[in-house]
C-alpha cells in the first residue's frame, strides 16, 4: 500500500479515536450530572464505535503496521489514546465512588448489621439496629 493510502488510514483510525474521546468526555459529565439516561446512550455509542474501531483495526492492522512510529500521525494517535485511559479511568473511580455513596446510603437507611462492638467484659456485644427508618412498624 502506498505511504498516502497509509496517511488516509491513519487519520481514519484517528477520527474514530476522536469521536470514543468525545464521547468519554461526555460519559464523565454524564456521571458527575447523575443523568442515567444519558450515560445509557453513551455507552451504547461507545459500544458501537468500539465494535468499528476493532473491526477497522483487524481489517487494516498490516497496513496500519507498516506506519512509522515516529510519524506525527502516530504520536497524535498515542496522545488520543492515553486521553482515553486516562478518562476511562476517571470515569472508574467516579462511578466506585458513587457505588461507595449508594451502599453507605443504603446502611444508613437499613441499619449497619456487621456493627458489633466489644463491650467492657471484653466480648462482642451488639450495638443493636440503628436504622433510621422503623422497619417493623
Amino acid at each position: 500500500m502506498s505511504a498516502k493510502g497509509i496517511q488516509e488510514l491513519m487519520e481514519q483510525e484517528i477520527e474514530m479515536l476522536k469521536r470514543l474521546l468525545a464521547l468519554a468526555q461526555d460519559k464523565k459529565e454524564a456521571i458527575l450530572h447523575n443523568d442515567l439516561e444519558k450515560l445509557t446512550q453513551i455507552v451504547k455509542a461507545e459500544e458501537a464505535e468500539l465494535t468499528a474501531v476493532n473491526s477497522f483495526v483487524e481489517k487494516n492492522y498490516p497496513q496500519l503496521a507498516q506506519a512509522s512510529a515516529c510519524s506525527p500521525l502516530d504520536q497524535e494517535k498515542e496522545v488520543l489514546v492515553r486521553q482515553i485511559k486516562e478518562l476511562n479511568n476517571l470515569n472508574q473511580q467516579l462511578l466506585e465512588d458513587s457505588l461507595a455513596l449508594v451502599k453507605y446510603s443504603l446502611r444508613v437507611l437499613h441499619g449497619d448489621e456487621d456493627n458489633n462492638l466489644y463491650g467492657a467484659t471484653g466480648n462482642v456485644e451488639s450495638a443493636g439496629n440503628k436504622s433510621v427508618i422503623n422497619w417493623r412498624g
